[in-house]
């Protein structure tokens, strides 16, 4: 049985419409911020590249965060006032203007849920993506013109080369712009969404969530500036069937994300860290619900 399928199996025919109304409406929503974004960005880019003044750069991307930082409250906006979500946020909050930043990766929704703890008030976030994501319309071309770092992720060494130069790259364009504006660099280490047929296919050792692999971090570990703190986050929708469609209206309601701060420079092996605090997020979702 599918995720939504086992969600919608005690839903009368009625309400099952409304939700799906509900989720169109919400996707349309996102969709139409994303595209006033997109034509923004767009225009700061084209002056950018005509103006390379130092002045007008900086004031240019001080201008990109704002409208990073606006259209994440605009789609946080909906997410809690229509479709009726609440965060319910365990540990402290993030301060740091710069931190590396990991989490679990359960669905399409945990982009939102990031930026909203992360950039609502905060830093602009950056992440790693697959290079193929830039051609998605609208969410791949926003990447694109934000300079989202790309990576080929197999295992060709021409390939794993070019990862590694993109990585080290971002990682010390992340240092710089901590001297001059705020920035957040997210991983997900499990690499992709999980799913139950992914997690039998890696035989993985938990429950909840897919291997984690360390390559990404181990880079940034090593060109990231003395101090850098790095923040674990575990996103619980409470639910094993939640999907970004579900989550589009409105279910579960409820999600909890729990919060903990490590500093890069004390961790000694950077795998054996992952696996350790993936078995902590194991334990901190065994409690989700099959529906």
């Amino acid at each position: 049985m599918s995720r939504s399928a086992s969600i919608h199996s005690n839903v009368g025919p009625i309400r099952l419409v409304g939700r799906h109304l509900l989720a169109t409406a919400s996707l349309l929503w996102v969709c139409g911020n994303l595209i006033i974004a997109l034509s923004l960005l767009l225009a700061i880019a084209i002056v950018k590249m005509l103006l390379p003044i130092k002045a007008i750069q900086k004031n240019c991307d001080y201008l990109i965060e704002a409208l990073y930082q606006l259209a994440v409250r605009v789609d946080s906006f909906w997410i809690e006032n229509i479709l009726g979500i609440k965060f319910e946020i365990k540990g402290a909050p993030i301060q740091h203007s710069a931190p590396v930043v990991i989490s679990n990766h359960h669905c399409g929704f945990d982009v939102a849920i990031l930026q909203e703890i992360i950039s609502g008030r905060g830093p602009l976030l950056k992440f790693l993506i697959k290079k193929e994501i830039i051609w998605l319309p609208i969410f791949g071309w926003v990447c694109f013109l934000l300079d989202f770092p790309r990576l080929n992720r197999n295992k060709k060494s021409q390939d794993r080369e070019k990862d590694y130069a993109t990585v080290k790259a971002a990682t010390q364009q992340h240092g710089i712009e901590r001297n001059s504006h705020s920035g957040a660099l997210l991983i997900f280490p499990e690499g992709t969404r999980f799913t139950e047929a992914k997690r039998a296919d890696q035989q993985s050792p938990y429950q909840q969530l897919l291997k984690p692999r360390s390559g990404g971090l181990k880079i940034i570990q090593e060109h990231a500036e003395p101090g850098t703190p790095l923040i674990d986050i575990t996103i619980d929708y409470r639910s094993k069937n939640a999907s970004l469609w579900t989550c589009l209206y409105g279910v579960p309601n409820n999600i909890i994300i729990h919060i903990h701060h490590f500093n890069l420079d004390e961790i000694d092996n950077m795998q054996q860290w992952l696996n350790q605090r993936w078995h902590e997020k194991d334990k901190l979702l065994g409690n989700r619900k099959i529906n």
